[in-house]
């Protein structure tokens, strides 16, 4: 887990740190106020005038080789108004953070991708909780894990029984309340209107639990009413060995007479990777006739599923 949050914070925390600066300068209703059509022309003129100097903002604390030159640059902040003094002082302890306040590359930017300070993330989640107070704002909603969108295969569990047992110490009546809406947990922490949180076409549901391999995470689903639990039992049928004996013979086992009823026989290592590569004798580059019987097409027949939902 604390790679995951490494991680993050390499790939993530300048992007938070811009979407922090957009919602104290509310770029959102400025770009709305431009692209309205009922909005008059000096309206229009001022939304720009004001996106204009937020850029110059970000210029001026961005491109520095130090938080010292930045703070030699107040003059040029005052110019922008007293709004822009207030924003940085109020971005000055994360910025004078950042890098012990030396920039490498002379870049802000660079210096957040390449210190991959989780320290730097959780001060600047704590700036974003303040937001709604300090300015009536709702702050941004930070992504915790990145979010992958297929199977991965080596995972650890991390589920809300990890979150309330081991980081909150919540009891466990506390615990099966939050299992009867997990959503509602997991939506202070993440964006659910998002596609990997939404029901799926079959109507399986997120349930709270996540698998990460230290990068990134995959999301567990399972339909509404199942019990949570570990992996449900087999159902007793025919035992592998006997299937395979079946459907995949010993030469030695086959009856000579059987075999003669054949032209061509061909035999296979059902264990490697490509089981069965065969190119007949009338094949053409023009006209290829090629058989590959690899070992996923084994398992499509044999029905043989990979990923199991537990």
């Amino acid at each position: 887990m604390c790679t995951a949050y490494v991680n993050n914070a390499e790939k993530h925390t300048g992007r938070h740190l811009r979407s922090v600066i957009n919602v104290i300068f509310n770029t959102k209703e400025l770009n709305r106020l431009v692209r309205c059509r009922h909005a008059t022309a000096t309206e229009k003129q001022l939304a720009r005038a004001y996106l204009v100097d937020i850029a110059s903002f970000k210029d001026i604390i961005s491109n520095a080789n130090t938080y010292n030159e930045v703070q030699n640059r107040m003059d040029e902040l005052e110019q922008l108004g007293d709004e822009f003094i207030e924003g940085f002082h109020l971005l000055a302890p994360i910025l004078e953070r950042v890098g012990n306040g030396i920039y490498r590359e002379g870049s802000l930017w660079y210096e957040l991708t390449a210190a991959k300070s989780v320290d730097t993330l959780y001060h600047l989640a704590r700036l974003n909780s303040q937001i709604l107070t300090l300015f009536g704002r709702p702050g941004i909603k930070f992504q915790p894990f990145p979010l992958r969108h297929s199977f991965i295969p080596m995972y650890v569990p991390f589920d809300l029984t990890v979150v309330s047992y081991q980081i909150l110490n919540l009891p466990t009546s506390a615990l099966r309340q939050h299992y009867q809406n997990p959503q509602h947990f997991w939506s202070l922490h993440f964006k659910m209107n998002i596609r990997p949180f939404r029901t799926t076409p079959g109507g399986k549901e997120f349930d709270g639990t996540f698998w990460t391999d230290g990068y990134g995470v995959s999301i567990l689903k399972r339909t509404p009413g199942t019990k949570i639990g570990a992996g449900q039992k087999r159902k007793q049928g025919e035992k592998r060995k006997d299937r395979d004996g079946r459907l995949f013979p010993y030469f030695n086992t086959v009856p000579a007479g059987e075999l003669r009823n054949y032209r061509d026989v061909v035999f296979a290592d059902p264990n490697k990777r490509d089981l069965l590569y065969m190119m007949h004798k009338d094949s053409t580059k023009q006209i290829p006739r090629l058989l590959r019987y690899t070992s996923m097409t084994r398992r499509r027949h044999l029905g043989t599923h990979i990923n199991r939902d537990r």
